[in-house]
């Protein structure tokens, strides 16, 4: 991602669009004009208008963030509030600047995953949740919000398709993220493993779910059934389409197993994979994909 500096003036009617969270808006006393007369609430906007402004100029493909301020009113003649946030837009092709390697259209989980790895350098990973959620401008089914200890510090999602025509803009994805949270959060602290003296093995599982089933409690599910030895559950595809019954959905897990102190066996590996499948059918209704 590339990132990007706007101003942090706006007008009315774009400096809450997004916001995390609003007050009243901060209104310059002299402005030069009503598009730079208040201060923003949301990095959001003016990331938007640079996207737009790049796919005019025949730029399909853009990764913007934003580290900067906005501005909360505490009162009349009070100094406002002012809070970091980290906002960003993604539109087009992932990875389309690379001469190899895979290029796929952004997606929630492009998304997501920028985050995820942003949650995995503070070391806050274990403790962030997302949740579904319905925010002004977002699309309502691919939208969450993002909690840290259960308190929510941000959100990420697709722009609702009457705000991507709004922009002129393709399928986009946005992210803001109150910064100072993070950075006040304690992170976890760091524990040092030996290096493995046995391989792992590596299974996949596709699994077919209804549609609202959230792939993150169908991972926490898995991950809880097939312990001790299975050590790490990761998405890596989802799929909706002609191929599936209506209202269903694909959700492919690659699981690795492991253990310290010796080598597993098939045996050992099938007999936890079968227990995964009973558990995920028991709780979701899931079923192997064919």
């Amino acid at each position: 991602m590339f990132q990007a500096i706007t101003y942090s003036l706006t007008s009315p009617d774009k400096a809450a669009r997004f916001a995390l969270e609003t007050a009243e808006l901060v209104r310059l006393a002299l402005p030069m004009s009503e598009e730079r007369s208040v201060l923003r609430q949301s990095l959001i906007p003016h990331l938007l208008e640079a996207a737009s402004y790049n796919r005019a100029r025949q730029v399909e493909n853009v990764a913007l963030y934003e580290i900067g301020s906005v501005y909360l009113s505490k009162g009349e003649g009070v100094q406002p509030a002012e809070k970091e946030r980290l906002a960003g837009v993604l539109t087009g092709l992932w990875h389309a600047h690379l001469w190899q390697g895979e290029k796929k259209a952004v997606d929630f989980y492009v998304a997501k995953g920028i985050l995820d790895g942003l949650f995995d350098l503070f070391g806050l990973a274990a403790r962030i949740e997302y949740k579904p959620a319905k925010r002004a401008d977002l699309h309502p089914g691919r939208t969450a919000e993002i909690a840290l200890d259960g308190t929510v510090i941000g959100f990420v999602g697709q722009l609702h398709p009457a705000v991507q025509k709004e922009y002129d803009l393709k399928e986009t994805y946005v992210f803001e993220l109150a910064l100072t949270d993070l950075l006040n959060a304690e992170s976890e602290a760091i524990r040092y493993e030996p290096i493995p003296r046995f391989p792992s093995v590596v299974r996949d599982i596709a699994l077919v779910v209804d549609e609202m089933v959230e792939a993150g409690a169908l991972k926490q599910a898995i991950a809880e059934a097939g312990k001790p030895l299975l050590k790490d559950v990761s998405l890596f595809d989802v799929y909706q389409g002609e191929r599936l019954p209506a209202g269903k959905k694909s959700l492919a897990f690659s699981l690795r197993f492991y253990d310290p102190e010796r080598t597993l066996t098939d045996e050992e590996v099938t007999a936890v994979y079968e227990r995964v499948l009973a558990v995920v059918e028991q709780q979701f209704g899931a079923v192997l994909r064919g």
